[in-house]
């Protein structure tokens, strides 16, 4: 004969899920969508926040596009400049901190020893260099700056 079921086990199984149950009504009451309603709004809080770091990240990104930009440019203006071995030989104009053209930069060596103290130091202002010295030390400091390695 097949194995009977045993009622009194059967029995014993439900008191013990009918105690438990009750048991349940000790929890705290859960307002699961109140706590639904604080996750979303926490994660629109850092998708806010994902968002604004990505505009900042993409303005940083802008700026540096700019600068390596503005540094290539030197530097081929540099190289052309360095080639550069009389004083009526037009020199490559070098582009400022701003990116911009820097305003009346030398068209030769010859304008170069024409500066004045004011002139040498708005060229070596626009350029983040500094302006202490004598007036020949700043034409050299500038001279440098812009590829010259003869004159």
């Amino acid at each position: 004969m097949a194995e009977q079921p045993d009622f009194t086990a059967a029995a014993n199984g439900l008191a013990i899920a009918a105690t438990q149950i009750q048991k349940m009504q000790n929890l705290p009451v859960i307002n699961v969508a109140a706590q639904l309603n604080r996750m979303e709004e926490h994660m629109l809080r850092m998708e806010e926040c994902m968002l604004r770091m990505e505009e900042r990240i993409l303005r940083e990104f802008r700026g540096l596009r700019a600068d390596f930009t503005r540094a290539d440019n030197n530097n081929f203006a540099r190289m052309i400049n360095s080639k550069v071995t009389n004083d009526a030989t037009a020199l490559e104009a070098l582009l400022g901190r701003d990116g911009q053209p820097i305003q009346n930069f030398p068209a030769t060596t010859a304008q170069i020893h024409e500066l004045d103290s004011t002139a040498i130091n708005n060229l070596l202002v626009a350029f983040g260099l500094p302006v202490g010295g004598r007036i020949n030390e700043r034409k050299n400091r500038f001279r440098r700056h812009i590829g010259l390695t003869v004159l």
